[in-house]
C-alpha cells in the first residue's frame, strides 16, 4: 500500500455520553454507515452483533468499526462510551480499511484516555490548532489497528 499517495481523515463526530438500554436501537435494527466508528468504554458494558461474531464491549479497551460494516449494537448495561465517527480513506472514495480486516479490538493504551478527551476537544474547537491536535489523537488511536 503506497500511503505516500495521499490520506485523508474527516472528523465527523464525537463525544463523551452515557446510554441507557435503547442505545442503538437496543439491538432491533441493522446499521450500516459510511463512516468508521471509534469507542471507548469508560464504565458499563454493551456487544455489537456482527455476521461473523459478536464483540463484547467492556472498559479497559478502544474497539474499531469500519465503514460499510452492518451490525446490531446493544446496550447490556448502563454505560459511559466515548465515540468518534470518522471516515479516513488513503485513495479518494477508498477506505483504508478496506484493504485488511483490522482487529475489532485492543488494549488501551497509557495514553488513549488523554488522546480521547484531546480528539474529542477537537469538536469544541474552533481554531485549526485544535483540529491538528485532534487529528494527531485519533492517529495515535487508530495506529494499532493497523498492519
Amino acid at each position: 500500500m503506497n500511503l505516500n499517495s495521499g490520506i485523508r481523515v474527516d472528523l465527523l463526530d464525537g463525544r463523551e455520553w452515557d446510554y441507557d438500554l435503547n442505545w442503538g436501537g437496543a439491538g432491533k435494527i441493522m446499521i450500516r454507515d459510511d463512516f468508521s466508528r471509534l469507542y471507548m468504554l469508560k464504565s458499563g458494558a454493551a456487544e455489537v452483533t456482527l455476521k461473523e461474531k459478536k464483540v463484547h464491549l467492556q472498559p479497559g479497551k478502544l474497539y474499531l468499526f469500519p465503514c460499510g460494516v452492518t451490525a446490531r449494537y446493544r446496550c447490556i448495561k448502563a454505560m459511559r462510551l466515548c465515540w468518534v465517527h470518522f471516515r479516513i480513506e488513503h485513495l479518494p472514495g477508498i477506505d483504508l480499511f478496506s484493504r485488511f480486516d483490522p482487529p475489532r479490538e485492543l488494549r488501551q493504551g497509557t495514553s488513549s484516555e488523554a488522546d480521547f478527551s484531546n480528539l474529542l476537544a477537537a469538536f469544541e474547537s474552533a481554531g485549526p490548532g485544535g483540529l491538528v491536535s485532534g487529528l494527531s489523537s485519533l492517529l495515535l488511536l487508530i495506529k494499532d489497528f493497523l498492519p
